[in-house]
């Protein structure tokens, strides 16, 4: 499966459209499956992303009532950008893990495992986070020896607000550092 077409990468709509991806080989089939684990591993340390950065910038794995949690996300934690520059009840620096999927095909030799995240959008009622907001998807798959890790930006917009406006800054460096860092 291209990792661009991944049933977890949203449709395009409007605003910014961003595409990253870092591709290895392993020399065996053993070391694949082995990497593979570490870069599930490492995608789901939202803790540590910041590790794959080279710029200051820094994320928190959060629940819904902003509590940094100290294990590996899960569908519907939260993911707070740089939470040493905002304060906890700042509700435009969260974003939603909508989902966390893993996939495994058997016959193609075929496995990933993917993270949406959702950006807050305004709404009437209050912030919503749906497939018509911005969002950031990670897929991590192997195909054999082979290893990706990409990440997918969809329907970023400028100015949504002085905090969510941070996501439209981090740099292409930065989201291609952070993939690369999912390898180990």
């Amino acid at each position: 499966m291209d990792a661009g077409h991944h049933p977890l990468v949203p449709e395009q709509y409007k605003g910014i459209l961003k595409d990253f991806a870092y591709a290895i080989s392993a020399k065996d089939m053993d070391e694949a499956a082995s990497w593979f684990l570490d870069m599930k591993d490492n995608m789901l340390d939202v803790n540590n992303w910041k590790n794959g950065i080279t710029e200051d910038i820094s994320f928190a794995l959060t629940d819904k009532h902003k509590k940094v949690l100290h294990r590996k996300a899960h569908t519907h934690d939260m993911v707070q950008l740089d939470p040493d520059k905002y304060q906890v009840g700042d509700i435009w620096s969260y974003t939603l893990i909508d989902t966390v999927e893993y996939d495994y095909d058997p016959d193609t030799d075929y496995e990933s495992i993917g993270m949406r995240i959702y950006l807050p959008c305004q709404e009437d009622e209050g912030l919503i986070y749906n497939s018509e907001c911005a969002s950031v998807t990670f897929v991590c798959d192997r195909r054999g020896v082979n290893l990706s890790a990409t990440c997918h930006v969809r329907n970023l917009k400028k100015v949504i607000s002085d905090n969510v406006d941070n996501w439209v800054n981090v740099k292409d460096e930065q989201w291609q550092g952070l993939i690369k860092s999912f390898m180990g």
